[in-house]
């Protein structure tokens, strides 16, 4: 409803909110991840309607990991399997604000031991 609502306005950018649970799933999260996905989808459809002028603005869609404030969480054998420490908030807050400066449709967001 959003994108319709938002359709005939002069938008900068149109953000989509997703997660990293969209390529890395852990047990439970299953119909999580697709409707991650499914957002993930629907942004780059809403980028096409942007090259037509049907709707207006950038559409970026961020997958982000777990921030480390209150929320989901991970349990601490996925996130040492996958090698995924939680995002500083600081630090998200800086990466939102280059990222909407970015010219990509979607970002894949990690943090942690990249040797993991």
């Amino acid at each position: 409803h959003l994108h319709e609502a938002t359709a005939t306005l002069s938008l900068d950018c149109f953000v989509l909110f997703s997660s990293l649970a969209t390529l890395f799933p852990n047990e439970g999260q299953s119909a999580y991840a697709a409707a991650n996905r499914a957002m993930a989808a629907f942004g780059a459809a809403r980028a096409a309607q942007a090259e037509t002028g049907a709707c207006h603005g950038r559409t970026c869609v961020l997958h982000w990991p777990l921030w480390a404030v209150e929320g989901m969480q991970m349990s601490d054998a996925v996130r040492s399997s996958l090698g995924i420490q939680a995002l500083p908030a600081p630090a998200g807050f800086s990466l939102l604000d280059r990222l909407l400066r970015g010219e990509q449709l979607e970002y894949w967001i990690a943090w942690g031991r990249p040797e993991a």
